[in-house]
C-alpha cells in the first residue's frame, strides 16, 4: 500500500511503497523522521543513531563544511553559487518557457486565463501573455515574500501592448487593510505602496514612468537597507518620491501578509497586464543594484562554487559500531549519477577516517524526490565510538538534501 507523502518541515519528499522499503534499519530512519517533524524536533537522537531534518542548522559542522547555501526558510541544504542570476538568494525565478516551473525553489504557481507566447519572448522563446482583463499568475504565499526590514530584489521583463487599465506588477492582497503593491497608475506613475491596518502604519513612494509600450522593458525594485529604496527602468535609477500625505506616519518595515504573491494583476485578476511577462525573478537578502547597470543581455542561470561538503558534527555511540547506515531524502535538480555526483561516508574515529558509502535509490515519487540509503562496513576503520557522517558532491551537479539520518550497530 502507499504510505503518503513524507514531509520534512514543509518539504514533500515523494509518494513511496512500503512494500518496497524491506530493511528494518531503513524503516526505522523513516519513523523517525516522521516522529522528529511532528514534534518539531531538529537533530532528533536515537538508541543507535541520530537524524537531523534541518530545521536548523545545529547538526551541521559548519567549520569543517564548505561551499553550500543553507535554505532557512524551505530547509535545505544546495550547492553554494559563485554567480549567474540564479544563486542561493534568488527566491523565485519563472523563465515563462513554456512552463510555470521556479527554478529557484519549486515554488507553486498557478495561472488563470494566460497564454504562452512563442511569438514574443525576451529569453527562450517563449513568455506568459496576460489578456489586460482576467488573466493572473499567482505563487503560494511563502516566507520569501516576507521582506521586513530586510534587503530585497524583484526583477523583471514586461512588453506592454497597450495600458487601458493601470496593472500592477506584483503584490499581495491580504484584505482592503493589508496589502501591499508595485504598480502602475493613470498620472504616469510608478508606485510601490504597503499598507496595514487601514493606511495607518505603511508607506508609499513613486517615480516617474518611462516605460514603452510595444517594446520589452527591464524593471527592477530594490530595497538596500531599512530606507533605501531604488526604482530601475531599463538598467536607469528613477528619482523617487516619498508620499508626504501618507496617513500614520511611516513604517518601512515590511508586514508578512497571508496571501498569494500575485504577479501582473491583482486580486480576483483585476487590472490585469495586457502584454507579455519574461524573467520574473525574486531576491531576498541582497539589494542586486544600487546604481545604474547594463540591463541582462540573457535568460539567468545557475552557476555554482566549487563542489558542496557537509560534515556532520560527532555523536557517540555506546560501543565501537561494526556497521552503519546513512539515509538521505535528497531532490535532482541535476540528472544525479549516484555515488559520482553525489557521494557519502561514515567516520567513527571523530572524522579521521572516513569509509564511503555506496548509495542505493531505495524509493523516488513521480517527480524527482529520492530516498536514497546505504549500509558500511566499519570493521576496517580505527576503532572509534565518535560517528560522522560526511556528503559530497561533484561534478558542479545541482541537487538538494532535506535530511539525513544515521544508524549504527
Amino acid at each position: 500500500m502507499k504510505t503518503g507523502k513524507l514531509d520534512i518541515k514543509g518539504n514533500t519528499l515523494g509518494l513511496f511503497h512500503s512494500s518496497e522499503i524491506k530493511d528494518f534499519t531503513l524503516n526505522i530512519s523513516l519513523n523517525a523522521f516522521r516522529l522528529a517533524h511532528q514534534a518539531s524536533m531538529t537533530v532528533f537522537n536515537m538508541v543507535k543513531g541520530f537524524g537531523d531534518d534541518f530545521v536548523d542548522q545545529s547538526g551541521i559542522d559548519l567549520s569543517n563544511s564548505n561551499n553550500y547555501f543553507y535554505h532557512s526558510g524551505s530547509y535545505f541544504y544546495e550547492p553554494s553559487f559563485t554567480g549567474g542570476g540564479i544563486d542561493g538568494l534568488t527566491k523565485l525565478m519563472l523563465h515563462f518557457d513554456n512552463n510555470i516551473f521556479d527554478a529557484a525553489d519549486g515554488k507553486n504557481v498557478s495561472l488563470i486565463n494566460t497564454t504562452f507566447s512563442n511569438t514574443v519572448s525576451k529569453f527562450g522563446g517563449y513568455s506568459i501573455e496576460l489578456n489586460g482583463s482576467t488573466s493572473n499568475i499567482a505563487v503560494d504565499d511563502s516566507n520569501d515574500f516576507y521582506w521586513g526590514t530586510s534587503d530585497f530584489t524583484v526583477d523583471f521583463w514586461v512588453y506592454m501592448i497597450d495600458i487601458p487599465i493601470p496593472p500592477p506588477f506584483f503584490g499581495q492582497f491580504q484584505d482592503e487593510q493589508h496589502l501591499q503593491y508595485f504598480y502602475w497608475w493613470v498620472d504616469g506613475r510608478i508606485y510601490f505602496f504597503s499598507s496595514i491596518n487601514a493606511y495607518v502604519g505603511g508607506f508609499q513612494f513613486s517615480c516617474a514612468s518611462t516605460l514603452v509600450t510595444g517594446a520589452w522593458n527591464h524593471v527592477a525594485l530594490v530595497r538596500e537597507g531599512v530606507t533605501n529604496w531604488y526604482i530601475f527602468i531599463n538598467g536607469i535609477s528613477q528619482p523617487l518620491t516619498l508620499d508626504t500625505t501618507f496617513p500614520g506616519g511611516y513604517d518601512f518595515s515590511l508586514p508578512n501578509f497571508s496571501a498569494p504573491f500575485e504577479i501582473m494583476s491583482g486580486p480576483g485578476q483585476q487590472n490585469a497586464l495586457h502584454g507579455y511577462v519574461d524573467e520574473f525573478r525574486v531576491s531576498k537578502g541582497i539589494a542586486r543594484w544600487t546604481s545604474d547597470f547594463a540591463v541582462p543581455t540573457s535568460a539567468y542561470s545557475f552557476a555554482y562554487a566549487d563542489n558542496m561538503k557537509l560534515v556532520s558534527l560527532q555523536k557517540p555511540a555506546l560501543t565501537v559500531p561494526t556497521q552503519a547506515r546513512l539515509v538521505l531524502f535528497e531532490e535532482d535538480i541535476d540528472v544525479i549519477t549516484l555515488n559520482t555526483d553525489l557521494n557519502a561516508y561514515v567516520s567513527r574515529d571523530n572524522g579521521i577516517t572516513f569509509t564511503k558509502v555506496i548509495l542505493n535509490i531505495e524509493s523516488n515519487s513521480l517527480t524527482s524526490d529520492n530516498i536514497l540509503s546505504g549500509l558500511v562496513d566499519l570493521s576496517s576503520q580505527p576503532s572509534g565510538t565518535q560517528m560522522v557522517y560526511k556528503i559530497e558532491t561533484a561534478n558542479g551537479k545541482h541537487l538538494r538534501l532535506y535530511g539525513i539520518s544515521l544508524t549504527w550497530n
